[in-house]
């Protein structure tokens, strides 16, 4: 970034939630100004959702929400090891695990390799490999910015041996008067409807919550009883399906990146 490349990294673009890594990487974008964007927003739903909002669909923004859950039979991160790749095994082949196991200072345990989500040391767990996604409401923002106040809860009180939280919540506030809700949890799959409130209605990007799960339109919700003149002879009072064109987000963003290469217009930021 410092010698003007642009980079693609994925989530989480650090690997503790601790320290100045994030601090460094950001200062060359800023020098720089290479772009950024996230695989959530290089998305067609959020691009017809930004411009509802800049046409004033919803008037001023004032929250949004988002969840990510997931189930299943074994526990989240509890991945299955490989017998002939544990310490017992003796191969050049496999794993070294001397030298993985030479700077920690505790007990040899496999499970820290195969499972290394679970731990704080090595992960920054649900909030940054997986909730990014979900915080893309700050591509609609007017003007880009950082929450100036984030607060978080949690812990792991499902899990015996997980030491990063299950259950997640956290609450983010910006200066423009907007919050974010995100919701997470590795021990049941129901989602929270993903949708963005305004004074004036309310946009549903996914009425299920999954936002890799299908969906051919985001709606437009209006607030009747505030409802102005104004609003009701542009927009109208019943709600809004905009269709948008579902792609493959890995082209989508790979397209967009090389794009922003060689000099063009990107589709998503």
């Amino acid at each position: 970034m410092e010698k003007g490349k642009d980079v693609y990294l994925e989530k989480p673009h650090v690997p503790h939630r601790r320290g100045s890594q994030a601090t460094l990487l950001c200062r060359p974008d800023e020098e720089t100004h290479s772009p950024g964007w996230s695989q959530t927003t290089s998305a067609d739903q959020w691009h017809k959702a930004k411009k509802a909002i800049a046409d004033g669909m919803i008037g001023p923004m004032l929250m949004s929400q988002g969840s990510y859950h997931r189930n299943s039979k074994e526990g989240e991160w509890e991945l299955e090891d490989r017998p002939r790749c544990r310490p017992e095994w003796k191969s050049d082949n496999f794993i070294d695990w001397k030298c993985f196991w030479v700077r920690l200072s505790c007990a040899l345990d496999p499970d820290r390799y195969f499972r290394f989500r679970k731990y704080w040391d090595y992960s920054v767990d649900r909030y940054g490999s997986l909730l990014p996604r979900r915080g893309a409401a700050e591509y609609l923002l007017a003007t880009a910015q950082f929450p100036y106040k984030v607060m978080a809860a949690g812990g792991p009180m499902y899990s015996k041996t997980e030491k990063c939280p299950i259950p997640f919540h956290l609450l983010a506030e910006y200066s423009q008067g907007h919050s974010l809700v995100l919701s997470s949890s590795m021990a049941n799959s129901k989602h929270i409807p993903g949708l963005i409130r305004g004074h004036e209605g309310s946009i549903i990007m996914v009425d299920h919550g999954m936002f890799e799960g299908r969906t051919d339109y985001i709606t437009v919700i209006p607030e009747k009883r505030v409802m102005s003149d104004a609003y009701r002879q542009k927009f109208g009072e019943d709600e809004i399906k905009i269709r948008w064109k579902p792609s493959r987000a890995g082209r989508t963003w790979r397209t967009s990146w090389i794009a922003c290469a060689l000099g063009e217009a990107c589709s998503g930021r």
